[in-house]
């Protein structure tokens, strides 16, 4: 009878423990942390967080940069404050006028002690080149700004903008992979997959430096130059290229310059295109093909970009198979394909020179016709 009691006894201290432990573990898993987003290391890294707030960047007690966020939070440390749904965003230079305007993005990032500010995520906003000048511009000049993203530097007082960018002023657009802007410079650099769009040009280049002050723009490397406004396609190569925003003004050509238009191709050490004139003016030991089968060397050459016509001057020589003429000027015209020499004109026949009134070659017969040669006229 004892033993039976003891028995029970220990059956019921046996299932009490395991019960109370099957509790424990119970109560252990259903508050077990591991997969709760509350305790994320992103959760626990926050110290505050806020909405619809108005955040300053200061630097030396003036504002240099600001802008609203629908959403944001600070670490623990507190050195970055992480921003989501910006607008209304805003960069300042020295002078407190507003350089860059209209920031939007979906995200970004503010250090405190540095007051550097980036925002990525696909960013617009629009830039004020112009007030880079002396003189300040118009609303009118605003530029319209795209990108991968922005970072701005207030103490070096700089703005890096990275991917796909796309900056449109009035009919002129910048397409480029990367744009480093110096306020204190007031100069706006482009690197990468370079095409700038003008009503009267296309533009590839490997960089392109733009000079506010003077609304300069500077190409460098293989610069591919196609003109649009000419009756006949036009398109230049040449490793440097100085332009303006004002389309109206000159383009300078620099460097192993080539150029082609319809049937002709030229090498030139320089030019210069005007586009109020529609001529392209080659300077330099230029050489012309016309059709692969005449040659024209000389000092200058001009092209029109109205009617595809073409004038050299300056010890002018023309070459045709084994025939050869000098002068002092030539005009090619286009649409009869004939180059006319004038002006101290002498003409290679057999070993000896004949000086003649003129010579007219045919491009498309690949013949030579003298007149005023001793008051006769001949054929080679």
């Amino acid at each position: 009878m004892v033993n039976m009691e003891e028995n029970l006894s220990w059956k019921s201290i046996f299932w009490g423990v395991f019960f109370s432990l099957f509790i424990l573990a119970l109560t252990y898993l259903l508050i077990s942390p591991r997969e709760n987003t509350f305790f994320t290391r992103d959760k626990s890294d926050k110290l505050a967080e806020f909405r619809e707030t108005r955040v300053v960047g200061r630097q030396d007690g003036r504002t240099v940069w600001e802008m609203v966020a629908a959403g944001g939070w600070s670490d623990k440390a507190q050195e970055i404050t992480h921003l989501s749904g910006i607008s209304k965003g805003k960069i300042l230079n020295r002078e407190g006028r507003t350089v860059l305007a209209n920031l939007t993005a979906p995200n970004g990032r503010a250090w405190r002690h540095s007051e550097v500010v980036e925002a990525d995520g696909g960013v617009t906003a629009v830039l004020d080149l112009g007030k880079f000048s002396r003189v300040p511009k118009q609303e009118r000049e605003w530029t319209s700004l795209r990108g991968d993203s922005i970072k701005y530097f207030p103490t070096e007082k700089r703005s890096e903008v990275r991917g796909r960018i796309r900056l449109q002023k009035k009919e002129s657009v910048i397409r480029a992979d990367e744009l480093n802007i110096d306020q204190e410079k007031k100069t706006a650099v482009f690197n990468g997959g370079i095409n700038l769009t003008r009503r009267d040009s296309d533009l590839r280049a490997a960089s392109l430096e733009y000079w506010g002050e003077t609304e300069a723009l500077a190409a460098r490397g293989e610069i591919d130059l196609r003109l649009k406004e000419s009756r006949t396609r036009t398109a230049i190569r040449c490793d440097r290229a100085d332009l303006f925003v004002d389309l109206n003004k000159d383009i300078a050509l620099q460097g192993s310059l080539e150029v082609v238009q319809g049937k002709k191709r030229s090498r030139a050490e320089s030019g210069l295109y005007s586009r109020a004139q529609q001529k392209l003016r080659l300077r330099g030991r230029t050489v012309t093909v016309l059709e692969n089968k005449t040659v024209i060397r000389a000092e200058e050459m001009l092209y029109s970009l109205r009617n595809g016509d073409a004038w050299a001057s300056g010890n002018v020589e023309a070459t045709q198979k084994e025939r050869q003429a000098r002068s002092d000027s030539a005009f090619y015209d286009d649409r009869n394909e004939t180059v006319t020499l004038q002006g101290n004109v002498t003409l290679k026949r057999g070993t000896e020179w004949l000086r003649c009134r003129q010579v007219t070659i045919s491009v498309k017969k690949e013949t030579f016709e003298a007149r005023g040669v001793a008051d006769s006229s001949f054929n080679l």
